[in-house]
């Protein structure tokens, strides 16, 4: 710190009758005011931006299991419509080439709620398990809750309904009568036992 004060003190000595340091003095002072206004324009961009990053997981094709990958997805103030556009964002899909959609794309979020003990629950429409890909229930689930974990840390279990109601299991794998916890992807318990 020290050295960048003698630095700048040496370039203002002498400025009036050296022009090699006002020349300097001047750049230094043109480059200090560029990196500000940089900075203040990238913070202006992120604090305003109608866009968030998110990090979505989808199914990666060359190691078999869920990847990661930030996309921008529309910022809102609610939090049930924050939840809901990163599940809508997964079942858009990915942008990387490698990595596959797992959500149904024919699949609608029909609705969310979060309970005050914390627990999401997400209603698809019918079309979520009417058009899973065979043998892809359990990372779909997986896909589903390291999407929720990972972006939003007030959610302790998450809940998946179709049109309202519990069901069973999901493809015959996956057990889907209960919630599910961060745990449960550490250990992979929601596979039908």
């Amino acid at each position: 710190m020290n050295r960048l004060a003698e630095f700048i003190r040496s370039l203002f000595t002498d400025i009036r009758t050296n022009a090699a340091k006002r020349n300097r003095a001047v750049l230094f002072v043109v480059y200090v005011l560029a990196a500000f206004i940089i900075l203040v324009i990238g913070a202006y961009r992120i604090a305003f931006s109608p866009y968030e990053s998110r990090k979505l997981y989808f199914y990666d094709s060359g190691t078999g299991k869920t990847a990661s990958e930030r996309q921008q997805v529309l910022r809102d103030t609610n939090s049930l419509a924050r939840i809901k556009r990163a599940v809508e964002a997964i079942r858009n899909g990915p942008v990387r080439p490698q990595l596959m959609r797992l959500v149904p794309y024919e699949a609608n979020v029909k609705n969310i709620f979060v309970t005050k003990e914390g627990m999401l629950i997400i209603d698809f429409d019918e079309n979520f398990f009417l058009h899973i890909e065979d043998g892809r229930a359990v990372l779909t689930i997986e896909s589903i809750l390291r999407t929720v974990f990972a972006n939003f840390g007030f959610i302790r279990e998450v809940r998946i309904v179709v049109n309202e109601h519990p069901i069973g299991t999901l493809d015959g794998v996956v057990n889907l009568s209960r919630a599910f916890t961060r745990e449960d992807l550490h250990k992979q318990p929601f596979r039908k036992k």
